[in-house]
């Protein structure tokens, strides 16, 4: 039931609610779904007012399994500004000590020493952290992280983003065990291509600096794309 309580199977039929997707994620661009499954998720999908996806590749397998149209837009954590997020952790003391802010969802051996030596280049301190149970980090103290980092190496989709946010120099390493694809689409979108490594075992951060003024363009005009979006299909 968890699966097809994702299209909303709960809802009434002819309710009368509207029934939209915002940043669906498949989280890889190739189909899973068993054909039992398939079917029924596709009943569903072509229930649903408006749909939309947040990787390119999400756009192709909506439209070839599910047959429905699906417009691409930003994650939700983009459509908010650093100083929303930095209003959060204002509670947060600054950082004195420069560090590497590591996001690690999948922590190996290979990834902790590429963060030790990312800091060792830098004449930092490093931070690793990740989104386990073990994990005892506030919402507060985890952003306060991200806003008062150096750099940040992850291979996390939304460490990729909230680096983003904050205007944060970064290295994404692909985490294959959860999607290349949603790193692929995010990074594309913003011609920081060259901020992935496909492995944690060589290369490093870009010596070019980041163009934090036209990725800013490129935010914008997302935003209003997507924020777009929700304001067509919530209002018509």
């Amino acid at each position: 039931r968890v699966l097809t309580n994702m299209f909303l199977d709960f809802v009434p039929w002819g309710s009368g609610a509207k029934k939209i997707a915002y940043a669906a994620s498949f989280g890889v661009d190739n189909w899973e779904y068993k054909p039992s499954n398939e079917r029924k998720c596709r009943k569903l999908a072509q229930r649903l007012d408006a749909v939309s996806v947040r990787e390119s590749s999400g756009v192709a397998l909506c439209s070839d399994y599910l047959h429905v149209e699906a417009t691409e837009v930003l994650d939700p954590t983009l459509l908010l500004a650093a100083d929303d997020y930095k209003a959060v952790c204002a509670n947060v003391p600054k950082s004195e000590d420069r560090y590497v802010a590591a996001y690690i969802l999948d922590a190996t051996p290979e990834k902790v020493e590429y963060v030790k030596q990312e800091a060792e280049r830098r004449g930092v301190s490093y931070r690793i952290y990740g989104a386990g149970s073990d994990v005892s980090l506030s919402v507060e103290e985890w952003l306060a992280l991200f806003r008062d980092a150096e750099s940040v190496v992850t291979d996390s989709f939304h460490g990729c983003a909230f680096s983003t946010i904050f205007r944060k120099d970064f290295v994404a390493i692909i985490n294959r065990d959860r999607g290349a694809s949603r790193f692929v689409s995010l990074l594309g979108k913003f011609d920081m291509l060259d901020r992935v490594i496909l492995d944690s075992t060589c290369g490093e951060l870009p010596t070019e600096s980041v163009k934090w003024d036209r990725i800013e363009e490129i935010l914008k005009s997302w935003q209003a794309h997507s924020l777009n979006y929700l304001s067509k299909n919530l209002c018509r």
